[in-house]
């Protein structure tokens, strides 16, 4: 990081400084504020299971990050700890990307680009969350400052954080090909173009090799996938970035969507408004730097960037966390724009920048402080029907969410999907007892299970079933039905 000796000589980078302590503070803020939802509770649940069972529970991602949890969850189990793994990561993506576009550019675009990432709710968000969306993240940024810096000087030791980062991010997400990629291209050309010793392309390849597992797994072993899946995840991680900037900033945060299905119109819009604004900006910038900075911006990210978002708007596809990946590049790519190309800021820039960052802290208000926008509260309600259970009991959850009960109850509770009730093929409704059986039904609100909660209820009432008793919490509820008379 920056020495703290350079505050002295320029204001910027004390700017940048306080800016990341702030973006440092955001990210470790109300850890354990929210409930889990279904994919927290998924991954800390399997990641306690023994070691040697933790390739096999779930193949559709590589191992590195729920590996890392569970020994993360021998230290302690709770919400925050287990979201803290993914904050450091989220942390280190700050402050590397804020040196990285000091780097790239200069100091003033390294202090927007501080001042974009540390309040996007996209980035905050998954750096809260405990999937690996967090630790992908930070090892990207660590892997592109490494291709920079190699790029520069030929250091044996960036060469060195190059191979990890490189291996580390290929068994984290499937994605990281869509970065790991350009950078190794551009690392071997770079390496051809200088003639320098061919043994500096190993430096390039060896992430490859030493990642062929992780390839093998997503061309083979996915499931439901195999192949088309690896070809899938290219497609996703070549980051649709522009989307994912309006995601953070109102498709997500403010409701007006989910994953662009209800919102085409809007977000087509927006997208492309704020898209012209980019480009404009980075065209007029790109132009003060260097040969080789704009050749990294312009081929690495900014086509296949516009061909996706371009794709993703017409034909929904992907969702937009994936994009997670490139976000710091595209931040960067935006404050270069931003700042190269005058000494002070136009009018045009202090409201791009002022709605930008409103709109963030807007997501992060409604992040931490809305009840609409909050997970279900399963750590609330997993207590209310562990007090009021008893043998014989039916609990039905909706499909995945039982990993929310595993993980919040204190004692192992006999848990049922919702579909284990509602398919022609069940044997719920043929059990012994099942026309006497007191019956809990788990409804989170407005997510996903939610419309089968309430078919459960309509089922059980037409074979004489009637409800209890009730509890509701934030944004989940639970139902008690017992058989009528």
């Amino acid at each position: 990081m920056f020495a703290l000796t350079g505050m002295r000589k320029s204001p910027y980078i004390f700017a940048g400084f306080i800016i990341c302590l702030v973006g440092t503070f955001i990210r470790l803020w109300g850890l354990g504020y929210q409930s889990f939802w279904l994919d927290e509770a998924f991954a800390c649940v399997n990641a306690l299971k023994p070691l040697s069972n933790i390739m096999s529970v779930d193949l559709a991602n590589p191992p590195l990050h729920i590996a890392t949890l569970h020994f993360w969850l021998a230290l302690a189990r709770n919400d925050a700890w287990a979201r803290l793994l993914s904050a450091i990561f989220g942390i280190i993506s700050l402050w590397v990307t804020w040196k990285l576009a000091s780097e790239v550019a200069d100091e003033r675009v390294g202090v927007l680009t501080a001042l974009i990432c540390a309040f996007s709710g996209f980035h905050i968000y998954y750096s809260q969350e405990t999937r690996m969306y967090g630790m992908l993240v930070g090892l990207i940024s660590i892997l592109a400052l490494a291709t920079w810096r190699i790029a520069q000087s030929w250091d044996a030791r960036w060469g060195g954080a190059f191979i990890a980062s490189g291996t580390l991010t290929a068994y984290t997400h499937f994605t990281s090909v869509g970065i790991l990629l350009p950078c190794s291209l551009w690392l071997a050309w770079r390496i051809i173009k200088r003639r320098l010793p061919h043994r500096w392309l190993i430096v390039a390849v060896l992430p490859w090799i030493l990642s062929i597992p992780a390839w093998f797994q997503a061309i083979f072993l996915a499931p439901h996938h195999g192949m088309a899946k690896a070809g899938l995840q290219l497609s996703k991680s070549i980051a649709c970035i522009l989307i994912a900037w309006f995601d953070f900033n109102a498709n997500y945060w403010l409701g007006l969507g989910g994953e662009l299905g209800a919102t085409i119109p809007i977000v087509l819009v927006v997208m492309m408004l704020q898209a012209c604004v980019a480009l404009y900006y980075l065209s007029v910038g790109m132009r003060r730097l260097n040969p080789m900075a704009r050749y990294w911006i312009a081929s690495m990210f900014i086509l296949p960037n516009i061909i996706y978002a371009m794709l993703a708007t017409v034909t929904k596809w992907g969702r937009t966390k994936y994009a997670i990946c490139a976000l710091p590049f595209f931040i960067i790519l935006i404050a270069v724009g931003l700042s190269a190309h005058r000494r002070r800021f136009s009018p045009y820039v202090s409201v791009f920048l002022a709605l930008t960052i409103g709109l963030n802290l807007l997501s992060l208000w409604n992040y931490f402080f809305n009840p609409a926008f909050h997970h279900p509260d399963w750590r609330a309600a997993v207590p209310i029907i562990e007090e009021r259970f008893k043998n014989g009991d039916i609990i039905l959850a909706p499909r995945w969410h039982e990993y929310l009960i595993k993980w919040y109850a204190r004692k192992t509770l006999p848990v049922q999907t919702l579909q284990d009730l509602m398919s022609p093929q069940s044997r719920l409704s043929q059990r012994t007892g099942f026309e006497r059986a007191r019956i809990w039904i788990i409804e989170p609100k407005g997510r996903v299970g939610s419309d089968e909660s309430h078919s459960a209820q309509e089922y059980l009432k037409g074979v004489g079933y009637k409800v209890k008793w009730r509890w509701d919490g934030v944004n989940i509820s639970v139902h008690l039905l017992t058989p009528e008379g």
